[in-house]
């Protein structure tokens, strides 16, 4: 609490909760692209077949968890949360699929923090 109260509040304190909204959309759909459809897509297509398929999601999920750094345990989290929002597009053959869940989920998170703990804890 006290890293996020230090790094990711004072950046989006002053932040409108439209700004808020642009920012988790452009934060789910950068990174989704990039970790679903560049990295786990070149994976699996490089080795090829059903190993190929699940070897992409691995290597994506764990870059995903390890550019997540906050603490070690926020990256394990971030981890687990990349192999779902990997899943997510293999399951829906979709990359809107993780885009849209991926925001929302920044969305909530950064108006939850920087809105309504924020308010509370003051």
């Amino acid at each position: 609490a006290r890293i996020v109260d230090e790094t990711l509040v004072p950046l989006f304190r002053d932040c409108q909760v439209p700004q808020l909204l642009i920012i988790a959309a452009l934060a789910g759909m950068g990174e989704e692209m990039l970790f679903r459809g560049i990295l786990q897509a070149a994976v699996a297509e490089e080795i090829g077949g059903p190993h190929g398929v699940w070897l992409g999601l691995l290597v994506a999920a764990f870059l995903f968890g390890l550019l997540h750094p906050i603490t070690p345990t926020y990256a394990v989290l971030a981890g687990l949360i990349g192999l779902y929002l990997g899943w997510l597009w293999l399951a829906s053959d979709n990359l809107l699929t993780p885009i849209l869940v991926h925001g929302l989920y920044d969305f909530i998170a950064l108006l939850y923090l920087v809105k309504v703990r924020n308010r509370t804890a003051a």
